[in-house]
């Protein structure tokens, strides 16, 4: 039977603070300070339990201890050869240290998390400003450009007013200084032309009653002078359709005559080539038998 070994101080520690290796890890301490291998115990063994008693929190403004005097703690501890981290290191000191440190990274993330929202905010906003000062200069630039365009037409309009006026004015004035001596000059040009009319209109009478008086032997000359035209144009009209039947006719027989001219001579070769034909046969028909 083998004798039992007692544990050393030392081993006894590092049991103890391998129930610890989160809490360590989260505060910034590694196991490996310690001489604790970086894994979980799994076997049946579980570290004590300390019951703790539920605890209240406000905000926080800084941590109640720092972590440089927990690391010094457990060194310490370590050193001394306690066996449970529970002798020497207060277990609710190390529990508020653990809740902290996971408070200020919140805290820390959250605050991140608010400038990088107010970053985007501002950024939004200052898109939104610029749209609005570049929708208000263009909405200023058209505006402008109307009240200029405006301004020109009421000025033109003020121009023309003032001429119609200064045209009122000057026909009001010359009514009103000269319209006697110009109405007088008016009813003498209106005399005048109304002198040269009445002229006009008994010149233009006489003359009509001469042409009525010569205008009636003058017609029967015209009608005796036409009805001549017309006989004249009716014989010769029939002059001219004998002389185109009398043509007409003189070409059909010169057709004719062509034709049977060409008819002739056609019968008349025709005739001599046979003759020939029947002359050449008969030589020939001579010569074969000669030959035989």
């Amino acid at each position: 039977m083998t004798p039992r070994r007692n544990k050393s101080p030392e081993e006894s520690a590092k049991k103890g603070y391998s129930s610890f290796q989160r809490s360590l890890k989260l505060l910034g301490l590694q196991p490996e300070d310690f001489g604790i291998n970086n894994k979980i115990n799994i076997s049946g063994s579980h570290a004590p339990s300390y019951r703790v008693g539920p605890t209240f929190h406000t905000r926080l403004t800084k941590r109640s201890s720092s972590l440089e005097n927990l690391r010094s703690a457990a060194l310490s501890h370590m050193a001394d050869g306690q066996s449970t981290p529970g002798e020497h290191l207060d277990r609710r000191i190390l529990s508020n240290a653990v809740y902290e440190e996971w408070y200020f990274q919140k805290l820390e993330e959250a605050r991140r998390k608010k400038k990088a929202q107010e970053l985007n905010d501002q950024k939004k906003e200052e898109h939104i400003e610029k749209v609005k000062a570049e929708q208000k200069q263009k909405a200023e630039e058209n505006f402008n450009e109307w009240k200029l365009l405006k301004n020109k037409q009421r000025q033109q309009g003020k121009q023309q007013q003032g001429q119609k006026k200064l045209e009122n004015k000057a026909a009001e004035d010359f009514r009103l200084t000269d319209g006697t001596k110009v109405r007088r000059n008016q009813e003498e040009v209106f005399l005048v032309w109304k002198k040269e009319k009445d002229k006009l209109l008994r010149q233009r009478k006489l003359k009509q009653k001469i042409q009525k008086e010569t205008v009636k032997p003058d017609n029967d000359k015209n009608a005796a002078a036409e009805m001549t035209f017309n006989l004249w144009k009716k014989q010769a009209d029939e002059t001219l359709k004998e002389k185109a039947q009398e043509e007409k006719r003189r070409k059909q027989e010169e057709e004719e005559a062509k034709k049977e001219k060409e008819r002739v001579k056609r019968e008349s070769a025709e005739a001599s080539f046979c003759a020939w034909k029947k002359k050449k046969d008969s030589e020939l028909k001579k010569k074969m038998m000669e030959d035989r």
